[in-house]
């Protein structure tokens, strides 16, 4: 008895086998390139399996930029999958240094959980505000890697960015941080 259940629990184990390895198949077949990739890579980090994987960029205008940012990352990152992940982010960022973050639509929770720790360890390069995701996200990484005290020039980009275009928008925040105009003034001159 305890042999025939062992055989059916052989049985059921290479089923599903065959069946997740069919699923893969299925998966690849009616993938493009850019999904393919996707799932080596997710596979590779989630597997922990990034050692024996090199990254080269074929961007050859932006090579002495790139080169710079992989090697502060390499100094930065001590762990292999994140320092992987990051390089892989860096091989990614589109020319004006804004990382597009709907190229990690489609990886599981596990991987982007990985992906956005390399995000924010690119963000620590510099030049600072690369990595970021748009002008706001620029703006504040730029701004926290000043020495001095900027609260009022971080709050207007956090809460403000649209109201700065507006006709009123000056006096709309003054009023709403409570601060003098001509503060606000300043505090963008900077």
């Amino acid at each position: 008895m305890s042999r025939l259940r062992l055989t059916t629990q052989a049985k059921a184990r290479a089923q599903f086998s065959y069946a997740s390895t069919l699923n893969l198949k299925l998966n690849i077949l009616n993938a493009d390139v850019k999904d393919i990739n996707k799932m080596m890579l997710e596979t590779l980090i989630l597997t922990n399996s990034l050692d024996s994987v090199r990254f080269e960029s074929v961007d050859t205008d932006n090579y002495e930029e790139l080169l710079s940012l992989k090697l502060q990352i390499n100094r930065k990152v001590n762990d292999p999958v994140i320092n992987k992940a990051a390089i892989w982010i860096i091989d990614n960022l589109e020319d004006n240094g804004y990382f597009d973050d709907s190229l990690l639509e489609g990886f599981s929770n596990s991987a982007r959980e990985i992906f956005n720790q390399a995000l924010l360890a690119v963000q620590t390069l510099e030049p600072h505000g690369v990595g970021a995701r748009n002008v706001r996200e620029c703006l504040l990484l730029q701004i926290s890697n000043l020495d001095s005290d900027f609260e009022i020039e971080k709050k207007i980009i956090s809460e403000f960015t649209s109201e700065l275009s507006n006709r009123n928008g000056l006096e709309y925040i003054s009023k709403t941080m409570n601060i003098a105009i001509d503060r606000i003034k300043d505090a963008l001159k900077r």
